[in-house]
């Protein structure tokens, strides 16, 4: 009995279906590193709508997308996937890439806690642009 089958059998199923491209990286990466990173999920959002389609489940499921929508244009090739929505977490706070954030001593106060780096953080000048 596959996924679908034991949730028309039980009735009991998920509210939402996330499928996530998995980045696997931090932002102490290369950019290199991170724009190449986890698995494209565009065929797993296809096979996740089909699917549900196929067991008449979708219009009851959300299926949301996650991992490497960087853009407009990210969210909108998603969306014609079959997604009804998505998580977007890349958002540039002021990262310097010096590779320190596994150390807690990141320059710029975004991966620490020391009081004394997280003052160049700043938080109220960085809101906007997150």
């Amino acid at each position: 009995m596959d996924f679908c089958e034991a949730m028309i059998f039980t009735g009991i199923a998920p509210d939402f279906i996330l499928v996530d491209e998995g980045e696997g990286a931090t932002g102490a990466v290369p950019v290199a590193f991170s724009n190449s990173m986890g698995m494209p999920m565009q065929k797993d959002l296809i096979f996740v709508h089909d699917t549900l389609v196929g067991f008449g489940l979708r219009q009851q499921k959300k299926v949301i997308a996650a991992g490497k929508i960087i853009t407009g244009f990210g969210m909108a090739r998603a969306t014609g996937l079959g997604i009804d929505g998505c998580y977007s977490a890349r958002y540039d706070v002021g990262s310097i890439q010096d590779l320190k954030c596994n150390t807690n001593n990141c320059l710029v106060g975004i991966a620490n806690e020391h009081k004394s780096l997280m003052k160049g953080l700043g938080v109220a000048d960085k809101a906007t642009r997150v």
